[in-house]
């Protein structure tokens, strides 16, 4: 309690009072606000009047919802019936099989696709897999050509000594 005293008096010397006490603006200091506001109440009697007010506001709030369904009734209840009267018209009905319609038509023609064009994207990856192997075929074209070049090198040429016999 001391030091919301001296906090309370040190805001009061100041010229800025209204300044940070609003809780409408962005500088609104709760600190500020309760030193100024309620700066005689002892700490305990600030939270229970806090819980109060805001049980009242409550209240309040769920009385002012209250009237205004009772004030508005008929205007809900018009609002339920247009609503109901939409959905229940024939047109929207119609509409809503032609969609169903529309989805079952789209679904068969994705699976008769489907059914075409499986074959075809299969060749085309199978074809995809043969130039890749006949590419890494040709860059190895040398290499695998080179022991067949040994043996055929060996039997024109005459070796002699250890490397004949390797």
């Amino acid at each position: 309690m001391y030091i919301l005293n001296l906090f309370v008096s040190g805001i009061r010397d100041s010229d800025k009072r209204e300044e940070g006490i609003s809780p409408l603006t962005e500088e609104f200091n709760p600190c500020k606000y309760l030193a100024m506001v309620h700066g005689a109440l002892p700490f305990s009697n600030l939270s229970t009047t806090g819980t109060k007010n805001l049980a009242r506001t409550i209240e309040e709030q769920k009385e002012e919802l209250k009237e205004l369904v009772r004030d508005n009734l008929e205007k809900f209840i018009s609002c339920i019936d247009t609503v109901n009267d939409t959905f229940s018209t024939s047109d929207f009905k119609q509409r809503t099989k032609d969609l169903i319609v529309f989805d079952g038509t789209l679904k068969e023609s994705q699976r008769k696709a489907k059914t075409l064009f499986s074959p075809l994207i299969e060749r085309k990856e199978t074809g995809e897999k043969i130039r890749s192997a006949l590419l890494v075929i040709s860059k190895m074209k040398l290499m695998l050509a080179i022991p067949s070049l040994i043996k055929e090198y060996m039997q024109t040429v005459c070796f002699t000594g250890n490397f004949a016999k390797f």
